[in-house]
């Protein structure tokens, strides 16, 4: 709790890490709600999914070693997301097989994008603000932002199908707004860090 701009950027990076429940649960849900798209497409999302963060991880990662670069990955996953969901907005049931192959493709495409960079400016930013006697502490702490994510999101993603249009563009705002003060909140972090402010003095040294 000494470490405020830690914390801020840990839930900050918990909110996209939500991104992951759009593509095992929303996709898949979609898919098999949706009449004349056979259900093995199922299988194809998730085979691309995996053989595209094989593929690219290393180099969407490249950059984002300091806190700006790490940042900068975090706001190009976030808005990967806001095009994922705009993709989905345009779903819907009656569409042409190749029309609605096309856009789950898209989604697709993007959904994972967000999933390499939103990774990689978690890893960087959370390696770069950790003070190197509490690492151990940090990156704990850190990842209660993801764990968070990974309770909350299938429902959350899940009430979002349901909701069709609304609930798609409802999560596109909360991404895009989480996209664009990313870097802000990643800057506070670093200015307490090299301050010394978000760098809680051990248990039981007198403050």
């Amino acid at each position: 709790m000494r470490a405020p701009g830690f914390l801020a950027i840990t839930a900050i990076s918990g909110v996209l890490a939500l991104n992951a429940a759009i593509a095992t649960v929303g996709l898949p849900l979609i898919v098999v709600r949706t009449e004349g798209v056979p259900n093995w497409t199922v299988a194809v999302i998730t085979l691309l999914n995996a053989l595209l963060v094989i593929a690219f991880q290393v180099p969407a990662a490249r950059g984002s070693e300091d806190v700006r670069g790490a940042a900068r990955a975090s706001r190009l996953g976030g808005l990967s997301v806001v095009a994922c969901c705009a993709f989905l907005l345009i779903f819907h049931n009656g569409l042409s097989l190749p029309v609605a192959l096309g856009l789950l493709l898209g989604a697709v495409l993007t959904i994972t994008a967000a999933e390499l960079f939103c990774s990689a400016g978690s890893w960087g930013v959370s390696h770069a603000l950790a003070p190197d006697k509490r690492q151990g502490d940090y990156f704990a702490t850190f990842g209660l932002g993801f764990s968070t994510a990974q309770v909350v999101g299938p429902p959350l993603v899940t009430l979002v199908v349901e909701a069709g249009r609304p609930g798609w563009t409802g999560l596109a705002v909360i991404f895009l707004a989480a996209a664009l003060v990313y870097p802000a909140v990643a800057r506070f972090a670093e200015r307490l860090t090299h301050t010394g402010s978000s760098q809680p003095a051990p248990c039981g040294t007198p403050q």
